[in-house]
């Protein structure tokens, strides 16, 4: 039953301030921080760490700083997690000079460096591109009994040596950890790592060597993995590798997802293996999984490739008969797949269809297309070309970003879930309806830990 006798302390204020930070509610966050302070409860230095870390994330460095001189002002006890969160608002904010000067402060306020504050300055130099001064602190730590590195540490290293683009490097701390002697052991996280580190780089034959290493040590790759190492096959024209890939991933029941299936078929096509890549769409929808637009358009492109130009068309009808609507993506990829292959009416016709939805496209693809056709046969040619400039008169050009475009983050609660938890949250609170608030606290922390 609810207690109406209850009263709110400076604890569940801190739990919902720092919900709402996590979630990126932050004015909300702000708004039960000036709530409290009417209510007579006095912030801690837990409260204002939270708050740091809310304008840390806001990118706004001088107010979290101003929360620090704050604290100083009113005498409190700055302990290593206080430093902790300004340290890694410096580092989120790319500002690792300030978070040099600030480890030097902790020093002269006689504050133990932990690994927690070690690994969020190596971070920072990640960020900065600066491994030099990232494994200075590495190794720095490794030398200190109470601050020997733990796992996240090591990755942190790993993530530094390939954004650095040494892998060698990286390899080379791999194997500090895959000994029998080491007390930290690879996880996940390491691996994915290292792998992106030897694709990116084109050795994808060492990067599937590590699948096989992870395995043995029973870790399971996750989806996101497989993408990696699909996509690297891919992108290194190691198709039948790519294969070997998704059949490993087939035999461990790992679920794919539309990236997957889009990359799958990029291979198929590079293999010419075609009957298999048009299978992919009955292989989705016996998995329950609806082909999307990313997988039509990589299909398309595969039979454009091949000068298949009627099997690609085909391909665009049945998307639009699955309700799948073009994005200007897949209608640049139509559009220069058609002139590609010598068929300037085709490509005249989508992109009338593009104007019509108005569908803006990239300024050289309206010229190509107006090019090729001044440059064809056709009899019309010139009343061709003369609706092309009327119609995208009324359609302002796009530039194509490919990477937002075709996002390949997984999302796990939506924004508006996250919003509705909160403010049910802050609800509760007013309300007094304790039974409630515990149990939405609880959904926001497990949600929390799906994000991270």
């Amino acid at each position: 039953q609810d207690n109406t006798n209850f009263k709110p302390d400076e604890i569940l204020y801190n739990s919902l301030i720092d919900a709402c930070i996590k979630f990126n509610e932050l004015n909300k966050g702000l708004s039960l921080f000036d709530e409290m302070k009417k209510r007579g409860i006095e912030p801690s230095s837990i409260t204002y760490g939270i708050l740091i870390k809310a304008f840390g994330k806001m990118n706004d460095l001088l107010k979290a700083f101003k929360i620090y001189e704050q604290m100083k002002l009113n005498n409190m006890k700055i302990n290593d997690v206080t430093y902790g969160c300004l340290l890694d608002a410096c580092v989120k904010n790319d500002r690792i000079d300030l978070a040099l000067i600030l480890m030097e402060k902790m020093k002269e306020d006689n504050i133990t460096l932990n690994t927690i504050l070690y690994t969020t300055l190596i971070k920072g130099f990640a960020k900065a591109g600066k491994l030099t001064e990232a494994l200075k602190v590495f190794y720095l730590m490794k030398e200190k009994e109470h601050t020997a590195p733990n796992i996240i540490t090591f990755n942190c290293v790993l993530d530094a040596c390939v954004k650095c683009q040494n892998v060698e490097k990286a390899f080379e701390i791999f194997q500090e950890m895959d000994t029998k002697e080491s007390t930290t052991k690879p996880d996940l996280i390491t691996y994915s790592t290292l792998m992106k580190g030897f694709s990116k780089k084109g050795e994808i034959e060492t990067a599937y060597n590590l699948l096989g290493n992870m395995l043995q040590r029973n870790i399971r790759p996750d989806e996101a993995l497989i993408n990696l190492l699909l996509e690297g096959c891919f992108s290194a024209k190691k198709a039948d590798l790519g294969l070997r890939v998704y059949n490993t991933m087939s035999e461990l029941k790992i679920q794919g997802s539309n990236i997957t299936f889009s990359i799958l078929i990029k291979i198929y096509g590079q293999a010419r293996k075609l009957k298999e890549a048009v299978n992919v769409l009955a292989t989705m929808k016996q998995q329950k999984i609806k082909p999307g637009l990313i997988v039509y358009t990589n299909l398309i492109q595969v039979f454009f490739n091949l000068r298949k130009v009627d099997k690609a068309l085909e391909i665009y009808e049945k998307m639009q008969q699955d309700g799948i609507k073009c994005d200007n993506i897949c209608y640049v990829k139509l559009i220069n797949g058609a002139l590609n292959n010598d068929r300037v009416e085709i490509s005249y016709d989508i992109m009338v269809r593009s104007l019509q939805e108005k569908i803006g496209l990239p300024k050289e693809v309206y010229k190509r297309l107006t090019d090729e056709l001044g440059n064809s046969y056709l009899e019309n040619k010139e009343e061709l070309i003369e609706n092309i400039q009327k119609l995208s008169e009324t359609v302002k050009p796009q530039k194509i970003d490919y990477n937002t475009n075709y996002n390949l983050s997984l999302i796990h609660i939506s924004e508006p879930t996250r919003q509705a938890e909160i403010s049910y949250a802050v609800f509760c609170l007013k309300k007094k309806k304790i039974k409630q608030l515990i149990l939405i606290l609880d959904i926001l922390c497990k949600h929390h830990q799906q994000v991270e």
